[in-house]
């Protein structure tokens, strides 16, 4: 069943159309088409704090979660709840989410996550010092 098309007419303000028409230059299209895409894009996009990534931070949040192509918020979501990342002093440390999920299915009952991970730092940086 074809989609009924309704005629709306708006003004906007001319910086945000000069945006408009550059990326309608880019792909060769109309303004008015790249417009209907962002807003068919975006039609279930109705948060009151969204956020948005241009296509350098999207490259870098793929690229922290194990250089993946992220499709849509709920993949990232899940590839971040599977990350984790280490600081000693100014140095980050991020952990796979392979490693990770082994850390957790090695960590006892008795000690909380975190006091896990610690341990285990400490225990193999001093093994590496010849410490142990």
């Amino acid at each position: 069943m074809p989609t009924t098309l309704c005629r709306v007419s708006f003004s906007i303000p001319e910086d945000l159309y000069l945006l408009y028409e550059q990326d309608a230059k880019d792909v060769d299209k109309t303004v008015e088409e790249i417009i209907i895409a962002r807003l068919h894009t975006c039609r279930r996009h109705n948060a009151s704090r969204p956020l948005y990534f241009n296509d350098k931070q999207r490259a870098l949040l793929e690229r922290m979660t194990g250089g993946r192509i992220l499709p849509d918020a709920d993949a990232a979501i899940r590839k971040l709840e599977n990350q984790a990342t280490i600081r000693l002093d100014n140095t980050k440390v991020s952990i796979k989410p392979t490693l990770l999920s082994r850390l957790k299915s090695r960590c006892g009952r008795t000690q909380s996550f975190p006091e896990f991970v610690k341990k285990q730092a400490i225990e193999g940086l001093e093994r590496y010092a010849m410490m142990r």
